[in-house]
């Protein structure tokens, strides 16, 4: 593996690794994404039709991203994916996807939406810690857990769930509860 200037990965001839047009790494198959240049410049990037894995880590700090799409293909995302990706505005995470890792979208300053799809089970403990601009946020009725601190000081957050469901639950929990260092002053349920 050829690492050219933080802007790309290079895998010719490489019996292990492959990369696609836009510098990122995978493994010889493209099931796994592992690493997503942090330094490229592009604002948008769909994850590649197949990919199940997304590596810990491997879109971190990738300040130009404003869009990434994921595939339902997708079955595992490691913590911190996408932490401080500055840029980030929106995501849609699949079904397919069971559980969002730890810290996954931690400090992603301007995420205003995030849409799970049904089939998401786990969101795991500080995954949207501090997106302070995170406004909106669609909850499927599959959620069977939500880990601590998971939407920790997100202070204008209108979640949108399923009466009855255990994402109703854990938002009416939220309002007023310390988490972490900040309040959530209030939370605002629309049913979908």
């Amino acid at each position: 593996v050829i690492i050219t200037g933080f802007i790309g990965y290079t895998t010719e001839n490489n019996e292990y690794f492959s990369s696609d047009a836009n510098g990122v790494l995978f493994d010889k198959n493209k099931t796994q994404l592992i690493k997503y240049p942090a330094r490229n410049k592009s604002v948008s990037y769909e994850v590649p039709y197949g990919v199940e894995k997304i590596d810990t880590m491997a879109f971190y700090q990738s300040v130009f991203l404003e869009n990434i799409t994921l595939p339902d293909t997708l079955a595992e995302i490691g913590s911190k994916v996408f932490a401080e990706c500055d840029n980030l505005r929106n995501i849609s995470i699949p079904g397919s996807l069971k559980e969002v890792g730890d810290k996954a979208f931690q400090y992603c300053d301007v995420l205003e939406t995030v849409t799970f799809g049904e089939g998401v089970e786990y969101i795991g403990s500080w995954a949207f810690h501090d997106c302070t601009a995170l406004s909106v946020c669609e909850l499927p009725s599959t959620l069977i857990e939500i880990y601590n601190g998971a939407f920790a000081g997100c202070e204008n957050l209108t979640a949108y769930v399923t009466e009855g469901s255990y994402a109703e639950e854990y938002i009416k929990g939220l309002a007023n509860v310390k988490l972490g260092y900040r309040y959530i002053k209030e939370m605002k349920l629309n049913y979908s």
